[in-house]
């Protein structure tokens, strides 16, 4: 079908072309041309007969898409609010991994991604009406400066999903790393090794409220538990109010070696160390250096979250890999098919399975 000859025409003079007029030009309806025009995901995909004619349709109308106007229309803006606590976050490997994932799927959906801090919220965002008007839907990575029965009232307005936290009763869908898994996976590999004591260097969290729930940490519900039982199982001493310590996570390994120096001082250690990620495992290298300590012979180090710089330390340090991109990919994806769908997921803990990259410091 060509659509040579047709063009002014179609539409008064003066006038701007309007999305009914692009349809009629090119013989569809005016939702097929909306998909075309956004690049939307289509479970029903768009032939390609039917995107050139739409395309050389709006081409030959000069039809240009006010998205303005599509809001107000749909009361959907494709965009999708990603929430950290800070743009300094996004210097972080991990971080930065997650927002990659979102972003990728957002784009194949023919969605938009915004970037959130919280800082300004102290725990009202559900009365900042310009983020929710603005957004189709949230995705929430942090738990700093957000409180449940705030966040219980954003989830009345737009979707809700958590990266890496749960929401009290498991009310809203959660995607995060598979910790039990992880558990199991550390627990064998330092038994095999015939470890006799271990240490966890976490990251620094959110003390429990007197009275309000916080949201949960995945790691503290279900990684800990899982550990010490495991541990003692196999007969590796693990006593959670003496070998968990808490550490600044941070990409500023001086600060993060000042504490670990702290730890690392007294006479009695673990024999290895979990710790929070590779800019930790990094400051507890070079503290045992500094003390003659040999890796992995008087200390094992295993980083709880692989950046890709475990591999380039020295030693090489053994890492779990909870791909954080993959986190993002399905936080976006749940989002989306309740957003286009209205698809409500039937689970709403989704644990994506790390894998245990064993190396020279365990």
């Amino acid at each position: 079908m060509s659509l040579d000859g047709k063009g002014e025409s179609e539409t008064k003079r003066g006038e701007r072309p309007t999305l009914a007029d692009v349809a009629k030009l090119a013989g569809v309806s005016p939702t097929t041309v909306s998909r075309v025009l956004r690049g939307a995901y289509n479970p029903r995909p768009v032939s390609e007969e039917v995107q050139r004619r739409v395309l050389e349709a709006a081409a030959k109308l000069g039809y240009q898409p006010n998205p303005i106007a599509q809001a107000l229309s749909t009361r959907r803006t494709h965009i999708l609010g990603l929430v950290l606590l800070s743009p300094t976050q996004l210097t972080h490997p991990y971080t930065a991994a997650i927002v990659q994932g979102a972003l990728e799927v957002a784009h194949q959906h023919g969605y938009h991604v915004t970037l959130i801090p919280t800082e300004q919220w102290r725990g009202s965002l559900s009365r900042d009406q310009r983020i929710l008007t603005m957004t189709d839907g949230l995705i929430i990575t942090t738990r700093r400066s957000i409180v449940p029965d705030d966040l219980a009232k954003v989830s009345e307005q737009v979707p809700v999903v958590l990266v890496q936290f749960r929401f009290p009763d498991n009310a809203m869908p959660s995607v995060h790393a598979d910790y039990r898994l992880a558990a199991q996976l550390i627990a064998e590999h330092l038994r095999q090794r015939s470890v006799k004591e271990v240490g966890v260097l976490w990251a620094r969290g959110i003390s429990p409220h007197p009275t309000k729930p916080v949201l949960r940490s995945v790691f503290e519900e279900d990684f800990l538990p899982h550990f010490q039982k495991l541990l003692n199982e196999a007969g590796i001493l693990f006593d959670p109010t003496v070998d968990i310590r808490s550490v600044l996570v941070s990409t500023d390994v001086a600060a993060i070696r000042k504490e670990v120096r702290q730890w690392l001082k007294i006479a009695q250690r673990p024999a290895a160390l979990c710790v929070a990620d590779d800019f930790v495992a990094g400051a507890v290298l070079q503290v045992a250096a500094e003390k003659g300590l040999h890796v992995p012979e008087d200390l094992a180090v295993i980083s709880l979250n692989d950046l890709g710089i475990a591999e380039k330390l020295l030693p090489p340090v053994t890492a779990l890999h909870i791909a954080p991109d993959e986190l993002g990919r399905h936080a976006a994806k749940l989002l989306i098919e309740r957003l286009d769908n209205d698809i409500v997921p039937s689970e709403t803990d989704i644990a994506i399975p790390p894998r245990l990259i064993a190396r020279n410091s365990s």
